[in-house]
């Protein structure tokens, strides 16, 4: 199915079956044909199966004569296995356009039944007015809102989740630059006293090693590391 999905969303009619959006009858009529009965053609010659039953005719002892016609009969049969052969890829190909007719025709009445479905929930009939219904309605109401306020939320915790990892990564980059350019200063400062004779077992310390990025968080940022947009943009492009 899911193959037979992008087949449909790849072509202007069926993209429509396949898409989330409300349908009406008339949009129905015109994707959706009336059902096609196909047979197979009468010009298509069917095979002879009474050949299935048929012996040596009695009197045909001598072995020339059941040799021909022992292949008298195989011509037959190979004939005959020919015409079956047709006529099975002809009901093949009748039976795999109804299978899609049908298929095509199912989504299309999902889509015209999801109002219904909602408006009569178990296929039972409802007096439209009556306190039932509108209760019911009312509720698949607050159902559908409070559907669309979570994915909302998780859009938005996906959305703020982002942003804080970006914040990290452009932290843990600049912390990487400083120790890389605190390294550099004490090397210079380093050879500049041994150059003026300092011992080495006096040389100043260094910075030793960098922060883990794990303990790198969201308050290490600052606006100065640079615009969390710019993470996200390669994100995407990474992701394209």
């Amino acid at each position: 199915m899911r193959f037979l999905g992008n087949g449909l969303s790849s072509t202007a009619s069926g993209s429509f079956l396949v898409q989330k959006t409300k349908a009406t009858h008339h949009q129905m009529s015109q994707l959706i044909r009336n059902p096609m009965l196909e047979t197979v053609p009468t010009d298509i010659p069917r095979p002879d199966w009474s050949l299935l039953d048929k012996n040596i005719p009695p009197g045909s002892s001598s072995e020339s004569s059941i040799k021909s016609v022992l292949e008298e009969r195989c011509k037959q049969l190979e004939e005959e296995l020919r015409k079956a052969q047709t006529v099975v890829e002809v009901q093949d190909a009748i039976i795999e356009g109804q299978n899609a007719q049908l298929i095509v025709q199912n989504m299309g009445m999902e889509k015209l039944n999801f109002e219904r479905t909602l408006l009569f929930p178990g296929g039972k009939g409802r007096h439209l007015t009556s306190d039932e219904f509108i209760s019911q309605k009312r509720a698949m109401e607050e159902d559908k809102k409070r559907e669309i306020e979570e994915k909302v939320a998780r859009a938005t915790g996906r959305a703020a989740r982002k942003v804080q990892k970006a914040r990290i990564e452009l932290a843990w980059r600049r912390i990487q630059r400083e120790h890389a350019e605190e390294v550099e200063r004490h090397k210079e400062e380093c050879q500049a006293l041994k150059n003026a004779g300092t011992k080495t077992k006096d040389l100043p310390k260094g910075p030793g090693r960098c922060r883990l990025k794990s303990s790198v968080t969201e308050d290490d940022y600052r606006e100065s590391d640079g615009l969390v947009s710019s993470i996200l943009d390669v994100e995407e492009l990474e992701k394209d």
